[in-house]
Order: structure tokens, then C-alpha cells, then sequence
């Protein structure tokens, strides 16, 4: 079966458009500005890393701002937001905070670390998806992996998942993809 990751990315421009990157297991799949884009990238069966990265945006280096305010209000600003992501048609934006976004500061940059992700590339930074061990695992974690807490060590419950219900949730994933 062929997996395919789409993501439709949206730029706010100040200055200029937003400058991004996109690569798939070590190969460049975008690199440029963006305005309204949709990347269609085919993952592997397996393990698959892909990574998009807000790049350039300027804090003051050489006297260039990419985000103005008036009367202490940002009135623009230069940023990505992920208008929708999926794989294999399946809609993955309600799980996107559970992936993290790590900054690359740049000069001038509030530093803000690594963070959960919230759909919006408001720094320069990354966000790693690390598809494994398959895209179908993958998702299925992704959207519905629920940590047990306060479990006791005795119990049947296992931190990945939990049997029974997960066990109904791959057999729909797998009716709607026809696998």
C-alpha cells in the first residue's frame, strides 16, 4: 500500500514570505518560500522521518524585523500555520499537539526551547515527525494512545494500549483505508 503524508501549509507574509523546508528520510522535498502550498509526500512501508522547518525569520538582525506592532499590538507577522495535515486521507490536526516543536533561535530570537506543537511556526524551529515503525502504527498511536495513569502494577493494562478498545479503532482505521 502506498502511504502518502499531505500537508497543506498556509504563509503570513511580512517583509517577505515565509521561508520553509521540507525533507522526507533525508531528502529535500521543499525548499522555499510559502504562500499556500500542499506537499503530497510518499512515505516508506516502514520507518519514515520527515521534517519541516520554518527558516530566516528575522529579530532584529541588521536592523530587519519580520514582525511589526503598533501601540504595543503585533499588526503582522511572518509565519507558517498548518492549514491541514493527513495521511492517507486520514485528518491528523487533532493529535498535532502532541508532537513538539523545537526552536532554532536565531539572532535576537526569544528563546522558548522545545514546546508542544500547536499548528503555527511563529519562530524559526522544526518539527520532527518520526513515522515508526510503519505509518499505520504510527497514526494509530498518534490518534489514539492514551496513557494510563496511576495504574496499578498488578493491572492487565498495558501503557500502549488498551487492548480491547484499540483493538476495535485498528480494525475501523483499517476499514477506511481498505487495507
Amino acid at each position: 500500500m502506498n502511504h502518502i503524508l499531505q500537508i497543506t501549509l498556509i504563509g503570513n507574509h511580512c517583509n517577505d514570505w515565509p521561508s520553509f523546508f521540507v525533507s522526507c528520510n533525508g531528502i529535500t522535498i521543499f525548499d522555499g518560500s510559502i504562500r499556500n502550498t500542499v506537499l503530497n509526500i510518499p512515505l516508506q512501508a516502514t520507518s519514515n522521518q520527515v521534517i519541516l522547518e520554518h527558516r530566516h525569520k528575522s529579530f532584529g538582525k541588521d536592523h530587519k524585523w519580520d514582525t511589526k506592532s503598533k501601540d504595543g499590538k503585533i499588526v503582522s507577522d511572518r509565519y507558517v500555520t498548518i492549514g491541514s495535515i493527513s495521511l492517507n486521507e486520514i485528518n491528523i490536526m487533532p493529535a498535532l499537539y502532541k508532537l513538539k516543536f523545537e526552536q532554532s533561535a536565531a539572532e535576537g530570537e526569544p528563546t522558548i526551547g522545545i514546546i508542544p506543537f500547536n499548528g503555527t511556526f511563529n519562530f524559526n524551529g522544526k518539527v520532527i515527525l518520526d513515522i515508526n515503525p510503519s505509518p499505520l502504527i504510527w497514526l494509530t498511536n498518534l490518534l489514539h494512545k492514551q496513557d494510563l495513569k496511576e495504574v496499578s502494577y498488578f493491572s492487565d493494562y498495558s501503557k500502549l494500549f488498551h487492548y480491547e478498545r484499540d483493538k476495535e479503532l485498528i480494525a475501523e482505521i483499517e476499514r477506511m483505508l481498505d487495507v
